[in-house]
């Protein structure tokens, strides 16, 4: 044995061994998977793709691209960048033409500023209000253009289908996990999203929003559980909005804006560029006596314009419940100390004549609107209501036309020209949270 202790182990011994080996071996996998998930949600930082400064002014100028609205990493990242100019609104920002703002800013020097397009058809103020609560902290202390649309303000104002469409579960969670309970406006909120019946199956969601609409802290257990959420979804979108996005329909509105950018004179002269677009948009407006443009008047009105007539003499923009969701925007902009300007766009004269639309109704929401925003500090405000007979000011029924454009883009080179300033507001939501504001008709004097 040359002085060597040989010891052979029991067998029952090394079959114990092996199969403890093996167990490690298929339990490896599974408890690293476990290490991996866990350092993706509860690292300091975020893993996942970075936008290029290219793919993020693509994304500035395409306000179609859903998965830019609801997710967090595009948006989040691409507002860190003060020298985009936040233009939020809905439908009009698709109403591309070479005097649309993001074709004037490529032409023409907006201090600085690239616009970037926050809003689509359907986001009205509620799920404004979660998109800009949800980036809060790159939306603080900055420039911001609000178009105010008058539709918005219609007798049920936003719908929960709009709701489900623009607005994710993760900037509910982002919003419940700040939220103080003890805050009417909390409260105001929650009752407003349970009203909506915005998710009926997630009970987490509605458990926490019955414990703030009662003005309760939220449960522990459902707190932790609002928290884990919250943080998966900033994980996952920063994880897979790359994918999401190569996936997503390609709209080419960053190429047509710097196509019809080029149509632009290279000196700036806005008299030049309002008879320009005069005569641009009567080529465009052809078939049809209202200057309704030739495309939108085949597609939505030839086959019925007759039976129209008169169908709008009872409609009203002052009696809403989306004033309050409007005041809880303002609540946001003021926290964030935002200097903002706000924009009132004008309607199609000629059209609502025809269908019967008192233009009392205009005057008396801009009227009530600016009351709200002037009575708490919010002064810079651009009404065009006063423009709705000029021709081909609108494209169509209710959206900026070439001339409404280029008025627009004038107001928008002042609004970035002037200084940055410290706005102070004083909030009212006793006043505006209120069903009787929501309620209150304007009356004429």
């Amino acid at each position: 044995m040359s002085g060597i202790l040989r010891i052979r182990l029991p067998i029952e011994f090394r079959k114990r061994s092996m199969k403890k080996h093996s167990i490690i071996m298929a339990l490896g996998p599974l408890l690293s998977a476990f290490v991996i998930v866990a350092i993706i949600l509860f690292a300091p930082f975020n893993f996942g793709k970075l936008y290029s400064q290219a793919e993020q002014k693509a994304m500035a100028a395409n306000p179609l691209n859903r998965t830019q609205y609801i997710g967090y990493a595009m948006r989040s990242q691409a507002l860190a960048n003060k020298k985009f100019l936040p233009i939020i609104g809905s439908s009009e920002l698709e109403k591309i033409s070479p005097y649309h703002p993001s074709s004037f800013a490529m032409k023409y020097n907006v201090n600085g500023y690239t616009p970037y397009l926050i809003g689509q058809a359907g986001t009205q103020s509620l799920p404004q209000f979660f998109y800009i609560d949800s980036v809060a902290k790159q939306m603080k202390n900055r420039k911001i253009i609000f178009i105010i649309s008058p539709q918005w303000f219609g007798r049920q104002g936003v719908q929960s289908g709009q709701m489900d469409q623009f607005t994710s579960h993760g900037a509910f969670y982002t919003w419940i996990e700040k939220a103080d309970p003890k805050d009417p406006l909390t409260q105001s909120i929650a009752k407003r999203l349970l009203g909506l019946n915005t998710d009926t199956t997630n009970t987490t969601l509605n458990d926490a929003l019955s414990d703030l609409a009662d003005g309760k802290a939220v449960a522990p257990t459902t707190l932790t559980k609002i928290e884990l959420l919250s943080s998966l979804w900033v994980r996952e979108d920063y994880l897979f909005s790359g994918v999401a996005n190569l996936q997503a329909p390609d709209t080419g509105m960053l190429g047509k804006l710097e196509q019809d950018s080029q149509q632009l004179p290279k000196k700036l002269d806005y008299q030049q560029l309002d008879q320009d677009a005069y005569k641009y948009e009567a080529g465009r407006s052809t078939n049809n006596r209202f200057q309704v443009l030739n495309s939108v008047w085949n597609q939505k009105f030839k086959q019925h314009w007759r039976s129209m007539q008169n169908y709008q003499t009872k409609y009203h923009y002052d009696q809403s419940p989306e004033f309050s969701d409007f005041q809880y925007v303002l609540n946001e902009f003021a926290k964030n100390h935002d200097q903002v300007e706000f924009v009132i766009p004008a309607v199609n004269d000629k059209w609502y004549r025809y269908t019967g639309l008192p233009m009392s109704a205009m005057t008396n929401f801009s009227s009530k609107i600016k009351y709200q925003l002037r009575s708490q500090g919010f002064n810079d405000i651009v009404d065009f209501t006063d423009r709705s007979s000029e021709s081909y000011f609108m494209q169509d029924t209710i959206h900026f036309g070439a001339r409404g454009w280029v008025a627009f883009d004038k107001s928008m080179v002042d609004f970035a020209n002037q200084p940055n300033q410290q706005p102070t507001y004083k909030i009212d939501n006793k006043k505006f949270l209120s069903k009787t504001w929501q309620n209150q008709r304007v009356t004429q004097k």
